[in-house]
């Protein structure tokens, strides 16, 4: 039997969604699947190990998050190992299309060659809140594609994307990100009077950036904007300091909510992109 491993950055769990589903696809055609999540001082399998390898994580600000950057640094050497990517975002913008290109130029200089690259909307953690509606056509959208998507990996179908220049230069210059995070992470703060003491920010936390003190978090000095302690407290006790306008709390049942089947779901923030990327994601006939 093969095997494949898919190592996972998830805050919140919509990355980890999609990679669980890849997962059941490839498993359903007979391949053995581990997704190895990414989490601070805790140790992934080697990529050795496996014939298929992924890479899954959600993109902030036009690039792979940082301890994706920090992981395929670590990778040894290989002499033209196939891999791929799935990825996310709240929205179809051609501005992330060059969210991989950092991550797959020092894998390149490794030996590696990206061979598929798998985009996948799902509801924003941060700036809005998606509809319930929005909510169930990006989970079932996404869930059609995994299945063929992950046909072609298995079948060895190479489609790798292009990074185009002004994409790329976007991505460079929004890498500033990477920096940035830790400095607005300290002011994310906890309102004492909403805040029951659960841990939940603590538990979700894949930095291990937050630790519980006198039963209220105290924020550290590694956060990555991942929004896990945010968007899963189950009171919305957490302010995101300066991100704050954008905060979204509350997981997505991703449940098939009463709608009307000609009302707009699509909302008016990249319209186009939206409507463009429900068009393009239909499985072809």
């Amino acid at each position: 039997m093969k095997t494949a491993v898919i190592y996972c950055f998830s805050g919140t769990g919509n990355t980890l969604r999609v990679a669980n589903s890849f997962k059941d696809a490839m498993e359903k055609k007979g391949t053995s699947v581990t997704v190895a999540l990414i989490k601070k001082g805790e140790e992934v399998p080697s990529e050795k190990d496996f014939d298929f390898v992924g890479i899954a994580y959600p993109v902030h600000g036009f690039n792979a998050p940082l301890p994706i950057w920090e992981l395929v640094k670590k990778f040894p050497e290989e002499n033209q190992k196939a891999y791929f990517t799935l990825k996310t975002s709240g929205e179809a913008l051609r501005l992330n299309d060059s969210s991989t290109y950092g991550v797959d130029k020092i894998l390149k200089k490794k030996g590696y060659r990206l061979t598929n690259e798998f985009h996948y909307l799902m509801p924003y953690n941060i700036i809005f809140r998606h509809s319930d509606r929005m909510a169930y056509e990006m989970d079932k959208t996404m869930k059609e594609r995994v299945t063929i998507d992950a046909d072609l990996v298995l079948n060895g179908v190479d489609n790798p994307p292009e990074f185009k220049r002004w994409t790329r230069f976007v991505s460079k210059m929004f890498k500033i990100e990477h920096k940035a995070m830790p400095y607005i992470g300290r002011g994310f703060k906890v309102t004492k009077d909403k805040c029951v003491g659960c841990g939940a920010c603590e538990r979700n936390c894949p930095m291990k950036n937050i630790n519980m003190k006198d039963s209220l978090p105290v924020f550290g000095k590694e956060c990555v904007g991942c929004m896990g302690c945010s968007f899963n407290c189950p009171t919305a006790a957490i302010s995101i300091g300066i991100l704050n306008g954008w905060k979204v709390n509350g997981k997505y049942s991703f449940e098939k909510p009463e709608f009307n089947e000609d009302e707009s779901f699509v909302p008016r923030y990249c319209r186009n992109s939206y409507r463009r990327y429900f068009r393009l994601a239909k499985p072809q006939n």
